[in-house]
């Protein structure tokens, strides 16, 4: 946005240095972008497996993350950078989900789980609808049972609530999920309105 060009010029008015070109001067997060001689132009993602990623790059990621909660933008720019380097869907889930389940204070937590719900909306190639069918449960699990709020546990059940609709994962795991969370009866009144609010919504 327009707001944004302006406060990175005033923050950082010969912007960044690219990773691979540092002739080249990028915003933050176009700075990790590949340049289109790579192959990859105009943010078109590939489908199959791309070479790892080097420990630079993974380290800024890291960084990135670590930042989301200062700018919503932070978040939709991150999910481009995972949705382009889609053929390493593997590596950056793995990177991410340590964020989630290891590293993340409780206040980000529901900004690291609107970037996986971005990720996961966006994403056109299934790539990370399929590395994370084996962790959904214990990111989504974990990020639900230590956010600060019930406020945002109602926003966890919602993405729960939309990708049980939108088939994005299994409803066998969905399911699985949800029996977990209604273990504490305390917070199954939240998935039950999740759902409740869905119905009230849709047209008579």
């Amino acid at each position: 946005s327009e707001a944004h060009l302006a406060e990175l010029r005033l923050r950082r008015p010969d912007g960044f240095e690219h990773d691979e070109d540092p002739t080249v001067r990028v915003c933050t997060v176009c700075r990790r972008l590949p340049l289109p001689r790579n192959g990859r132009k105009n943010g078109t993602s590939l489908a199959h497996a791309e070479p790892p990623l080097d420990a630079s790059f993974l380290a800024g990621i890291k960084e990135e993350l670590a930042s989301m909660e200062e700018n919503e933008q932070n978040i939709q720019s991150l999910s481009q950078v995972f949705r382009f380097y889609a053929g390493n869907a593997k590596q950056l889930v793995q990177l991410l989900a340590d964020f989630i389940t290891k590293q993340c204070f409780p206040w980000e937590l529901i900004h690291a789980l609107h970037l996986l719900d971005d990720i996961l909306l966006m994403d056109n190639t299934g790539s990370y609808k399929t590395e994370l069918k084996e962790r959904i449960q214990v990111m989504t699990v974990h990020a639900f049972r230590k956010v600060q709020s019930d406020l945002e546990r109602q926003e966890v059940a919602r993405m729960l609530h939309a990708w049980r609709e939108l088939k994005i994962f299994d409803a066998k795991v969905l399911s699985s999920i949800a029996s977990t969370l209604r273990s504490n009866q305390a917070h199954s009144h939240i998935l039950d309105e999740a759902e409740d609010d869905d119905e009230g919504a849709a047209p008579a």
